[in-house]
Parts: C-alpha cells; structure tokens; sequence
C-alpha cells in the first residue's frame, strides 16, 4: 500500500510533517494491540523518510486531495512521472528492502508504556547519540527560560535519535527516568511529551504511576492542579527555581489532603523564596479561607489584585471575603468592576445579588438572580435566592401602609407562580418522598430495630421511655420498716438498705408467651438454659429488723452472697406473690419476732421493664445512627419548608 495513504498525508519532503504523521498513526496501531499494522505503519515511515531525504523540497509533490482511507481499493490516478515516483518509494530493490526492512517486536510479554531498549531486536544503542540527548535534555532543563518555553522542547523532539527505533526505547526510557526527577514543566510542554515522545494513553495509569509517580503527577493526574500552575511569573526572580516550585507543589498537596501545618510550612518557605507569583498567591488566599482568616484573606487577594491586575479572579476573590467579613459595599466595588468586564460572569452574579439583598436593596438583588436564570433557568441557587428574596419582599409590604398593596402582593404571586397551599403541600411531599425515600425507608428500619433492642433488653419502647422510666420517680432511701409505711402515695421506686440477706437458691422468670411469673431452681434453671440478662434472683434480709422478699439481679445476688448486706434499687409491691411466699419460706432463716410484710421489693417495676442500667451501650449507639438519619432528612425538610412558604 501507497506509504502516503498509510501515514493519511500527501507526500511531503517536510520531515516534522512526516514524523508528526507518524506518531499519530502509532497511537491507533499499538504493536501488541495491531502488529500487522504497526508493522505497516513502520514500513510506510521508513519509506517516506527514505523518500523525503533523497527529494529536494523544490520537487514535492503538491496535492490537494484527501488520501484514501486503509480500505480504499481505488488508488489515486497520478501522471507517469509522479507514478514512476511512488514505484521508486514502493518498489525498492533488494539491497533497499534489506535496509528497510523492520523487524517486529514481540511486546505482549511488556506493559504497553514499557520504553526500554528491546536488546535483542536492535543491539545495543550507538550511547554517544542518547547521551548526547540527554546532555541537551539537561541543558533546558537547567535553563529556567529555555525550560519553559515550548519551542524548545519541540525542536528537541525532531531529533533523529527520538525517531530511530533502534535508540528510541533507550532514550525514552532515559527521558522518563530524568522526568520523574525533574517534574516542573508547563502543561503544555507535558501534552507534547506526551503526544509525540512516548505514545502514553490512560489505559494503563497504575503501572506508570507506581514506576513514575511524579511523571504521573504532573502528566495524567486531572486533579492535580499544580500540574496546572504557571511558570512565566517566575521569570522575574532569581532563585533555585526547582526549590520554589517544589515547595509550591507540596503546599498545595498538603491543602488538597487537609493538612494544615504542612500546608502553612509550605506556604511559608514558597514566600521566602518568591512572593511575586500569583498562583502561590491564590493558595495563600485559599489557606486562609479555609482556616477561616478573613482578614490574612483580605491581604492576601489585594495582593493579588496588585500583581495580576488584569486578571478578575483577584477581584472576585476579594468580594467573596468581603461579603464574608460583612462589607457588603466593598464586595461590590470589586464585583461591579469585575460584571463590568465580564457581565455573564454568574458568580459575580450570585454574590452581587446577596450583597444587594444583604443591603435590602430588593430590586437590584432581583435583578442579579434574574440575570442568571436568563442564562441558566437550572440554576438552584438563583432560584432559592429569587424566592427567598420575594419572601422577603412579601413580609415588608404586608408590614406597610401603601395604596394597592393587594394588587402588588398579587402580582407578586402571579410572577412568582405562587399556587395554593394544598398544591405547594403535596409539591412538597413528593419531593421530599422522591428524594429521600431510601433515607425514610432506613428510618423506619431503624425505629423497628431501636424498639426491638430496648424492648428486650430493658422493656420499654425506646430511649424516650427508658429516660421517662429512670427519671420518674426519684429514689428514696429506706433504712426501716417505719420509713417504708411513711413513703407518700405513689412513691414506689426506693433503695433499701438491707443486712444479713442471702440468696435462696431461687430464681424468678417471665413468660411473655403467657405474661406470667413462674420461680425455679438454680439448678432447674441451668438445666432448661434459661438464664439470661433478665433473671431475677430471690433473695431475703432484713429491712432493720423486718424480713424482707428481694428479687434483683445477679450482680446484687452476689454481693449479698459475699457480703450479706446491700444497698438494692428497686420497685416496691404491694403484694407477695403466693408462688414467691412458698419458694422462700423454706428458706428463710433469719430470726424475728416481726411478722414477714406485705410489701417486697423487685428490681423491676413491671415484668416487661427493666431496670436502666441493663441497657446495653449498642441500644443507645443504633438510637444515635437514628438521630443522624433523622438529621440528613432535616435539612431537605427545611429547603421544602422554604419552597413550600415562597413558592
């Protein structure tokens, strides 16, 4: 096939123009993707570069026609003397085809981005040649203004060692190596790399980012905005250039992770070097913002304003401080200037519009929103400024005396669309449903689970009513049977401070299949493996010199047991059950002349309520998960509250 319809060119003497062809066609003809058509690609290159240097540029041939497409089969008609030409590119003898000829590389076994030297296909590079490269590489680099300027970089790349595949891999390989070291080009210097040097694509992001992480950085990292920084600014100053911009690039890293301390450090040795570049600057204002100095803020936009003049950032910058510092007429000193030079700038827009309605010059803040739906009728922000602002228009009128106020509020409503209430209510349930229905569907989940877990493990019906339960009623401390029978009516949550008490070998259980109380014996209980977190132990001691029935937890058991006598929170009843008289009486064997009493003390006030200091912490942290599913469905209610009131 014609070279010239392989390369998609017309003939040309013009090398850059052959070798730019080139490149780009090595992009769709990957030689472990397409090896038949790399393999094509490179015979066509090799032919027309043979072509261009044995053809005085006087003599190129000039056509003005597209080239035909791969699959073409109709080849262009051309004279004699211009098809006896192309049979002299295609048709070498067999000495040129020898020297032409390329040998295929095997690049499946290799990353895609892999640029070494292929050893066995080419031989060992002529080292003089990438050396010699590599010596201009360094010497622009080294050269600040040589560095940045582009030209330079894309003379270098003309070089034929970059266009020699027997040297190619070796000095990319080489560049790549040096690059990763010194990283601090131009944006646009890393496209040309990247387009004519080394074929990258993003396909393969992570190999070359763990081999060449600065490489990655500063060529394919979209969110590296130091990659994007200028470098002409700097020109101005003298200084190790490499350091500055080192320390630029750090600072911004450490405020795009949060990392303050590193970030003002940064900040500081950047400014010790150079404090005339305006993107150190902007970052300085960004510091500031976020560590809410408002006032460094302000410094550091007037000096942004100082060198960059022309530039309307700094002055947006410095109203959206003042705005925040509360100086509403300086914010629109600077956005006047900037609508000025640029009335669709909708930030400028925005914030003029809030200053306007912060100075309660309505109409002119209507305006501003009004300007911005013009452009963007989407724009949510000047939507909800807009009706909030009539809202506010709304409440001062109806606050007024003025002749036609109904037929101003009315038609203030019709240029709002106010519909009904009933409408704007039933607007604003479906939002609200629309938006937040996975948000409402975990709620209800939640209360299930909420009362599920402080059912069982305190029976009640959820937080509300274990804090309602606990602070009730306060206790009352009981030291005698006289100061039981004085308690005022209702008082029923007490401690007792009872001696010579033990355990009976009893416990008392709950059926809440049939909602009553049965009592078995330790042993009994074990057996079944029944004991849980809501047993109840019997146990028996005296109130001064009264017995007295306790049914408590464990933990209270065992101290009695240990040290037979406690201080017990409970609930007093006012009757012994008979199931309880009868497991206890047995056992009971402490001496006195008082009769045993109708009252006895449980640590639970009802069967299916537990005392509060049985609720498990994960209870409260699923009732916290609740309150925050609650918070995040709180602020979509208050913008519906809002639409539903303005709109």
């Amino acid at each position: 096939m014609h070279p010239w319809n392989v390369l998609k060119i017309a003939p040309t003497s013009d090398l850059s123009v052959i070798r730019k062809a080139y490149a780009a066609q090595l992009k769709l003809h990957h030689p472990e993707d397409d090896p038949e058509g790399y393999q094509r690609v490179r015979e066509a290159y090799d032919a027309a570069v043979k072509w261009a240097k044995q053809r005085p540029k006087e003599y190129e041939i000039e056509d003005d026609e597209e080239v035909e497409d791969d699959d073409t089969d109709n080849e262009e008609v051309v004279d004699d003397e211009e098809e006896d030409d192309a049979d002299n590119v295609e048709v070498l003898d067999d000495e040129e085809e020898e020297e032409a000829e390329f040998e295929y590389i095997d690049h499946r076994r290799r990353p895609k981005w892999y640029l070494e030297q292929d050893l066995h296909s080419y031989g060992d590079p002529p080292k003089d040649d990438v050396h010699a490269f590599m010596l201009q590489v360094e010497a622009i680099y080294n050269d600040y203004t040589a560095r940045i300027d582009i030209r330079n970089w894309e003379k270098l790349l003309q070089e034929d060692v970059i266009w020699d595949m027997k040297q190619r891999y070796a000095v990319s390989g080489r560049l790549l190596e040096y690059l990763n070291t010194h990283c601090y080009l131009p944006k646009p210097i890393w496209k040309l790399l990247i387009e004519m040097m080394f074929q990258w694509t993003e396909s393969q992001p992570q190999e070359l980012q763990n081999q060449y992480p600065q490489v990655y950085a500063f060529a394919f990292d979209s969110l590296n905005a130091a990659a994007y920084m200028g470098y002409s600014a700097l020109l101005q100053a003298s200084m190790n250039y490499d350091t500055y911009l080192r320390h630029r690039d750090m600072a911004w890293r450490a405020l795009y992770s949060q990392e303050w301390h590193e970030a003002f450090i940064a900040l500081g040795n950047a400014l010790k070097l150079y404090d005339g570049d305006p993107d150190l600057i902007r970052l300085c204002i960004e510091y500031a913002w976020k560590r809410n100095r408002l006032n460094d803020a302000m410094q550091w936009c007037n000096r942004l304003v100082e060198l960059a003049p022309e530039q309307l950032e700094g002055y947006l910058q410095r109203a959206r401080v003042a705005f925040r510092l509360g100086k509403h007429e300086e914010a629109l000193k600077d956005l006047t200037y900037v609508l000025g030079q640029e009335p669709t700038r909708i930030e400028a827009l925005s914030y003029a519009g809030h200053c306007y309605s912060q100075m309660g010059q309505y109409e002119q803040a209507e305006e501003m929103f009004r300007s911005i739906l013009s452009m963007n009728e989407n724009d949510a922000d000047a939507f909800l400024s807009l009706t909030e602002l009539n809202g506010k228009l709304r409440e001062s009128i109806k606050n007024k005396r003025m002749p036609g106020k109904k037929a101003y509020l009315q038609r203030l409503n019709q240029e709002l669309g106010r519909q009904p209430f009933r409408t704007r209510l039933n607007q604003g349930v479906r939002m609200l449903i629309s938006r937040r229905w996975l948000n409402i569907a975990f709620i209800i989940f939640m209360h299930f689970w909420v009362y599920h877990s402080f059912m069982k493990e305190a029976g009640v019906s959820g937080p509300f009513a274990y804090i309602a339960d606990a602070a009730s009623v306060s206790k009352v401390i009981v030291a005698s049977p006289d100061k039981l029978e004085t308690l005022p009516p209702g008082v029923q949550k007490v401690r007792l401070q009872v001696t010579k008490a033990y355990f009976t070998g009893f416990e008392q259980y709950y059926d809440k299949n049939s909602k009553t109380v049965f009592y078995l014996a330790t042993a009994e209980a074990e057996k079944r493996g029944i004991v849980d977190s809501n047993t109840g132990y019997v146990c028996v001691g005296l109130l001064g010199e009264q017995v007295i029935y306790i049914v408590t937890s464990y933990e209270k058991a065992l101290e009695m047991y240990n040290n037979h006598t406690a201080e017990v929170d409970g609930y007093i009843h006012s009757e012994v059950p008979s199931e309880l008289k009868k497991v206890s009486a047995s056992n009971v064997s402490l001496k006195s002349s008082a009769s045993y009493p109708d009252r006895y003390l449980d640590w639970k006030h009802q069967q299916t309520r537990s005392d509060p200091k049985h609720v498990p912490f994960i209870s409260f942290l699923y009732t916290l998960i609740l309150v925050l599913g609650y918070l995040r469905l709180y602020r979509l209610y208050l913008k519906i509250v809002n639409y539903i009131k303005y709109i």
